[in-house]
């Protein structure tokens, strides 16, 4: 039975209720309105300025709301040292902080709201959004908001004075920017290649393994059975287990498969060329999948190709003007680096314990070890 705290905790934190999405939209919408009216302020503020009154106390009241929000969850957090640090929430102590610490400065204010957008992303989080758990975006989303971050400082030395003069480098940024998306497309099409070339040899040699089996019980009962289990029982530990002396080990139970077939003869029916044809393909199968197990892109090119990546963002951040650098940032940092970080993961996910999203295992060749046991 939960306690009024966990409750509270519950209908704030994880509860998908209708009650508590009601309660996360109506969040949201202050979100985008609040957002998207400092927005407007930045832009055109000849246009909201008869409305400026309605907008102060308008902001007013979204900052109540965020901080008695705010101040509920953390006291009806279990643990609040961890509500404190969790990246979420600093993200809506930022967004009302100023507000209390006498910064009067519209600008700077304004900013602020903008920051509110960020709190979006608990959301995400929370209803599977975008699947933002466990992909791409989760594991690039603290360097996007590193960049954003940055590039909003720069943005307000630039309205103070304090940084370069306006650079019109968008054409360069823009040619630039495709040009490393071409690159690292071509890397994903690569690698991806092998990801796929692995999963058909895997499928294939399940095939051809069932068909050996089938041959061999026909001359003498079970022993195709066994003779099968065990080669995949050693198999399946070289894939987990790779490494240096790989291809001796895999010589060694393929030596012993082709002798449980000696062992049967020359049978009439099932002649011994037809197993020679058959067992060579599955000698070949395994090679393929071992080796391309063990291949990826070498990490000197792979170093570089994440350098240029973060060079090409951060002189973004430094270069990219105004409200253009911030939305060419959010963009530019998600599509460019969330391409490299997917190039990485392919080449990896065959390596086990490299890889932290995508698994290339021999799920089709256990199952199959599993009916035989």
């Amino acid at each position: 039975m939960r306690t009024a705290r966990e409750k509270v905790h519950y209908f704030f934190e994880d509860s998908v209720s209708g009650p508590a999405t009601s309660f996360r939209f109506f969040i949201i919408l202050l979100i985008v309105l609040s957002s998207g009216l400092a927005l407007l302020e930045f832009i055109v503020p000849a246009s909201v300025s008869p409305y400026l009154a309605f907008i102060h106390l308008f902001e007013r009241a979204v900052l109540w709301i965020f901080t008695a929000e705010y101040l509920i969850r953390f006291f009806v957090a279990p643990h609040k040292l961890n509500f404190a640090i969790d990246k979420y929430n600093i993200i809506d102590l930022f967004a009302i902080v100023p507000f209390y610490l006498g910064i009067t400065n519209s600008t700077y204010l304004r900013l602020f709201r903008l920051l509110r957008l960020f709190r979006l992303l608990k959301f995400i989080r929370l209803y599977e959004v975008f699947s933002f758990r466990g992909t791409i975006l989760e594991k690039i989303t603290p360097l996007v908001m590193l960049l954003v971050f940055l590039k909003i400082i720069v943005w307000i030395l630039e309205f103070e004075g304090y940084w370069l003069q306006k650079f019109d480098l968008g054409l360069l940024f823009t040619i630039i920017g495709f040009s490393l998306g071409i690159v690292l497309s071509q890397k994903i099409s690569k690698t991806y290649d092998k990801f796929i070339s692995i999963n058909k040899a895997m499928f294939d040699l399940n095939g051809k393994l069932c068909g050996m089996r089938y041959y061999m019980n026909a001359i003498k009962k079970d022993e195709g059975t066994k003779a099968i289990r065990k080669w995949l029982r050693g198999f399946t530990d070289l894939y987990d287990e790779g490494g240096k002396g790989i291809s001796k080990k895999l010589d060694g139970i393929n030596e012993e498969l082709y002798g449980s077939i000696l062992r049967l003869g020359n049978d009439p029916l099932i002649p011994h060329h037809r197993f020679v044809a058959l067992v060579k393909e599955i000698f070949v199968d395994s090679t393929f999948i071992l080796s391309k197990r063990e291949a990826f892109t070498p990490e000197v090119y792979d170093k570089l190709l994440q350098q240029i990546t973060l060079i090409y963002l951060i002189s973004l951040v430094i270069f990219m003007p105004g409200l253009t650098g911030v939305i060419s940032i959010l963009f530019a940092s998600y599509m460019l680096y969330g391409l490299y970080y997917v190039t990485q993961d392919l080449d990896f996910a065959a390596m086990k314990g490299k890889s932290n999203l995508i698994k290339l295992e021999p799920t089709r060749l256990r199952d199959y070890l599993k009916t035989l046991e």
